[in-house]
């Protein structure tokens, strides 16, 4: 993946620290880890760039996060955030639930607490704690906590706030809505009006 240009690594369910310790030894050059060297490649323009800027630039800037997604991954979280090479530490709040025996509840008191000790791991040693927003009241007590890796909702989220938004603003032009789960095959009635957008479609007659 960093050959093909991507400038990081989001890993998850890397619940030891032996498994981190490989994550890290993959992605930086020598002297700080073990990457091997390719050096006509995405990454460093295809082979413009100077063998000594493209394996400087990689080791300052590829960005690694690994994700704390188990009860066994938060019991040895102190030993995770004192491995060399880690920017972020990021707690997947909703598999954490999970594997703590209460699916969905992110908010929960325990999850928080696990954000809160993760937080504590990663203070001083120049590495950020992260996990999701839930809303806005939500980020703010995570921000509280020393949370300073943030994202909101998820892509599928933010598409279905968006289909939403449009369902309530063409339905006071009379359209009606249902999801279509197989490839519309045209030609449909001529008096029917349709906008296709993802999932949804949209159809007045």
């Amino acid at each position: 993946m960093l050959c093909m240009g991507a400038t990081g690594l989001m890993v998850p369910h890397v619940g030891t620290p032996e498994q981190i310790r490989k994550v890290v030894s993959r992605a930086k050059f020598p002297p700080l880890r073990n990457r091997e060297l390719e050096p006509i490649c995405a990454d460093d323009d295809f082979g413009l760039t100077s063998l000594e800027e493209y394996i400087k630039q990689a080791n300052d800037e590829t960005f690694i996060v690994i994700q704390i997604e188990d009860v066994g991954a938060m019991g040895r979280v102190e030993e995770i955030a004192g491995i060399k090479g880690i920017d972020v530490l990021f707690v997947g709040s909703a598999d954490l639930a999970l594997n703590m025996g209460i699916p969905g509840q992110v908010k929960d008191q325990k999850v928080l607490e696990a954000i809160r000790r993760v937080a504590s791991a990663c203070r001083g040693r120049g590495i950020h704690c992260g996990t999701p927003a839930c809303d806005p009241e939500h980020c703010k007590r995570l921000l509280d906590e020393g949370v300073r890796f943030l994202t909101d909702s998820s892509d599928w989220r933010t598409l279905v706030s968006g289909f939403r938004q449009l369902k309530e603003a063409y339905g006071k032009l009379g359209l009606s809505f249902r999801q279509e789960r197989s490839r519309l095959s045209p030609p449909w009635p001529p008096e029917a009006v349709r906008f296709l957008w993802g999932p949804l479609v949209l159809s007045m007659r």
